[in-house]
Formats: C-alpha cells, structure tokens, sequence
C-alpha cells in the first residue's frame, strides 16, 4: 500500500514506541498472563481488557487486573519471560539501520525498565547503538498518554537544534498519539494488536500517517 503524500515537514528525528512497534510482543505477553492465571485458579482478563491498559506502566497493568495478587503474577512472570521469544516486526532492524545512515535522530521511549529492554533487544536482535537517546521508565515520573513522557527525551535533543516539528513519534496505541499530541509532535500511527487502523482514522490520524509496513516510514526523511 503506497502513502498518499510525502509528509512536510520532513523528518530529522524520529522517536520510537518499542513493544508492538519495533517488537512483536503485545499478543503473546497477554496470553501468556492468562495462562498464568489461569494456572493460579485466579480471574483471567480477556485480551481487549489487557488491551486496553497497555499503555499502563507494567505494575498499573497488573495491579488494575488482579489487585492485591499482582506481586504473585508479576513474580510468575518473570519466571516466564526468558522462555518467551518475541520477535523483531519485519524490516525494523532494517529501518533502524538505513535512518541512522541517513542521519536521522533515533530516541526510543519505553514502559519497560532497562534491565528488560536490554534483554528483549539482544534476544531479538534490535541494536540499542543506533539509538541516540533511550529513555526506559527507570526514575521517570510520568507515562504514555501524559505527555510529560518526553521531558527526559526532548531535554537530550533539544540540544541539537532539532524542532519538534520535524521530530516524529512511531507508536502503535492511543497513548502513544495522545502524548505526542500533547507535547506538539507529529505522530506516525503503525497498528499492531494493540490498536487497529481504523481507531487511528477515526482518532484524526491521516492515512498518510498510517503505516502498513515499517519501511514506508522511509517516504518521511
């Protein structure tokens, strides 16, 4: 599918989403909380419920699910999580590579602390060296849709002379767009499991910033 037009202004910077933009691990991290509380004789939430918070920090996610038992799942979890293979989106190493050589400015936003990013990126094969600025939630006050989730990021790029006009973020759920919006960056919708194409479209998303394959983010530089 071709992009409609060839967005203005162009892009210097570039500000990435990590799970369910750059790695495909939405999905499987869900069913696999089901099946721990399903294991542990617990209430299992349906996928759409789990959908719907994940743009939580992980704790919130657990605690608005299970409350007083979200220590237990978190726990069980972590005894999970080396058995999971998540899986880079096809071509994200790719892009990563062929932006950075086009001197674009890579900085990488998470809800995962940097012992866990570390992780998944060097199972998955994403390179963190491409990345001019990674902002883990370690010590950050603030989460997606909260703006605020840029402060520690824009304060490293500002710096640079980068606007933030010609900073766009990647990511793939509505606390993504709300917060980019909220801090005055243009956003760049890729739909993954978390949130569809159509709730970017009727959120106001153009479709010329709606991305079928990470490659056509390319069209932007």
């Amino acid at each position: 599918m071709r992009m409609e037009t060839r967005p203005t202004p162009p892009m210097h910077c570039c500000i990435f989403d990590y799970d369910g933009t750059l790695i495909d691990s939405p999905q499987i991290t869900m069913i696999t909380l089901q099946d721990i509380a399903r294991r542990r004789g617990m209430r299992v939430p349906s996928l759409k419920e789990l959908r719907d918070l994940w743009h939580l920090p992980w704790e919130e996610i657990l605690w608005n699910v299970w409350a007083t038992e979200n220590n237990a799942v978190s726990v069980l979890f972590n005894e999970e999580h080396p058995k999971i293979r998540f899986k880079p989106y096809p071509g994200a190493k790719r892009l990563l590579t062929s932006l950075a050589q086009k001197n674009v400015l890579l900085a990488l936003v998470t809800n995962r602390d940097e012992e866990s990013l570390c992780y998944t990126a060097e199972t998955t094969g994403i390179n963190l060296k491409h990345f001019d600025v990674l902002d883990a939630i370690d010590g950050r006050r603030y989460h997606k849709p909260d703006p605020r989730v840029f402060n520690r990021t824009w304060a490293a790029l500002e710096n640079t002379g980068i606007r933030r006009e010609n900073t766009y973020v990647v990511g793939d759920s509505i606390g993504d767009l709300e917060a980019s919006r909220g801090f005055g960056f243009p956003f760049i919708a890729f739909p993954t499991y978390v949130t569809k194409a159509t709730t970017f479209r009727a959120l106001g998303v153009p479709n010329s910033h709606i991305l079928t394959d990470l490659q056509q983010l390319r069209q932007f530089v």
